[in-house]
Parts: C-alpha cells; sequence; structure tokens
C-alpha cells in the first residue's frame, strides 16, 4: 500500500510543495490500509520541518481532503489517506 500512496501523493493536485513532500514522508510510512502512524520527531527527521510547520501543513492536508488525522498521543499521530480507498475501489473493480 505504500507504493499505492507514494502514487497518490505524487500525483495529488492542488497542493504546495511543501504539502507534497509532507504527503510523500506519510506514504512512504503508510501500511496496507492506508494508515500512518507518525510522530512529529520523525516528520521532522524525514522532511526537515520544524513541528509547527509540519502542523500547519497537515491541517491544510486534512482542509483539503487528502488525509484526515488525529491525535493518538502527545506527539504521535494517526493520518489516514482519504481518497486511496477510492483508489482501490478502482482497482479492483
Amino acid at each position: 500500500m505504500s507504493n499505492m500512496a507514494t502514487i497518490y501523493a505524487w500525483e495529488k493536485k492542488g497542493i504546495t510543495p511543501t504539502e507534497k513532500l509532507i504527503l510523500l514522508f506519510l506514504a512512504d510510512t503508510a501500511n496496507c490500509q492506508s494508515y500512518s502512524y507518525v510522530d512529529f520527531l520523525a516528520i521532522k527527521k524525514g522532511t526537515g520541518l520544524v513541528r509547527e510547520r509540519a502542523e500547519g501543513h497537515i491541517a491544510s492536508l486534512v482542509s483539503k481532503g487528502a488525509l484526515s488525522c488525529s491525535r493518538i498521543a502527545n506527539n504521535k499521530r494517526m493520518c489516514k489517506f482519504l481518497e486511496l480507498d477510492k483508489i482501490m475501489g478502482t482497482f479492483n473493480a
């Protein structure tokens, strides 16, 4: 699924270059159900973005419908690629 998430991230339109970077990082860590469980230290190591910047860009991706995210621990988030279920449905049809 990480491969499908990566393709989705590369092809996603209407997002900034920094949002694409975060989406690609999350895609790289996604499991087979299109969930990514990451903390901000991992995001910083993977993208070079400080927490405040990363939070803002993740919020923007959520508002654009690319992700659904929830906090599962102090610094950890669970993010789901919302549109991948639709994409996978077309491949399985």
